[in-house]
């Protein structure tokens, strides 16, 4: 497979308008012949995000969801290591979650008491 690619790379050359993007969470793998002048010559290596901007990520995820008792701040501070993949991930997972405590008899209710469900 890494021929094949290296042939493709190879043919790139001769399109000086078109930019290949490649992602990895594994660069440590990557053949060294990937990474000879002019096949992937630039490698930018993004950090996983600090918690300002775990938080931010949250918030794009949750902007259109009901956060009865939810403090995104603290699930933030609680997903250090954590990707956008992941915090994305989670966001779907406790949304499912509250739809399915939701719908069963009694509903969900809040911290505070008030019921949230039929």
């Amino acid at each position: 497979m890494v021929g094949q690619l290296l042939t493709e790379l190879d043919g790139l050359q001769d399109c000086p308008n078109v930019l290949l993007i490649g992602a990895t969470n594994r660069p440590e793998a990557l053949d060294t012949a990937l990474l000879r002048a002019g096949r992937l010559d630039l490698q930018l290596k993004v950090d996983l995000p600090n918690q300002a901007s775990r938080l931010a990520i949250l918030q794009v995820h949750n902007q259109n969801r009901p956060l009865a008792d939810v403090d995104l701040s603290q699930w933030a501070d609680q997903t250090a290591e954590w990707n956008g993949a992941e915090l994305a991930l989670l966001s779907n997972q406790a949304a499912l979650e509250a739809v399915r405590r939701a719908s069963q008899p009694g509903g969900y209710r809040s911290n505070d008491g008030s019921d949230h469900g039929s």
